[in-house]
C-alpha cells in the first residue's frame, strides 16, 4: 500500500475514451486496488469516487472564478453608472450657470427635479445590482446542493 499516490485526488483520463485497461491503471494508481479484466463492477467505486473528486475540483475552480468575475463585474457597472450621472450632474451645473435671470427660478426647479431623478435612478441601479448579487449567491448554492445530492 506504500506505493499509492496520495499526492492527487483525481484521475487524469480521458472520460470520453476511457479503454478498461486504462481504467485498471487508474484505479491501481488511485487506490491500489488490483484488478481482474472482467471485474468491471468493483471498478466502479474507486472509479466513481475519483471522478466526483475531479468533478468537485473543476466546480470549486468554476465557482471561484465565477465569483471573482461577478465581483470585478458589478464594480464595473456600478463605476460607469456613477461617471454617467457625475457628468450629467456637472452637464446641468453648467447650464445653471448659463442661465440668464429672468429664468434662474425655473431652471433652478428642473435641476432639482433632475437631480432627484437621477438620485431615483442611481438608487435603483444600486438596488438591482445588489439583487443581482443575491441571486448569483442563490444559483451557487442550488449548484452546490445539486452536486451534495448527486455526489450522495
Amino acid at each position: 500500500m506504500s506505493g499509492i499516490d496520495h499526492s492527487s485526488d483525481q484521475l487524469d483520463l480521458e472520460w470520453d475514451t476511457l479503454k478498461n485497461e486504462d481504467a485498471r491503471e487508474a484505479i491501481m494508481r488511485h487506490s491500489g486496488v488490483i484488478l481482474s479484466e472482467d471485474d468491471p463492477i468493483m471498478a466502479l467505486v474507486p472509479l466513481l469516487n475519483a471522478f466526483s473528486d475531479t468533478l468537485k475540483a473543476n466546480l470549486s475552480k468554476a465557482m471561484d472564478l465565477f465569483g471573482e468575475r461577478s465581483k470585478s463585474g458589478v464594480r464595473e457597472v456600478v463605476a460607469t453608472v456613477d461617471d454617467k450621472l457625475n457628468e450629467a450632474v456637472r452637464s446641468v451645473s453648467e447650464i445653471n450657470n448659463a442661465v440668464t435671470q429672468e429664468n434662474i427660478a425655473t431652471h433652478l426647479q428642473a435641476v432639482a427635479h433632475f437631480t432627484e431623478q437621477l438620485t431615483l435612478v442611481k438608487r435603483s441601479m444600486q438596488r438591482m445590482t445588489r439583487w443581482n448579487g443575491f441571486f448569483s449567491s442563490i444559483n451557487i448554492l442550488a449548484v452546490i446542493a445539486i452536486f451534495v445530492i448527486l455526489k450522495q
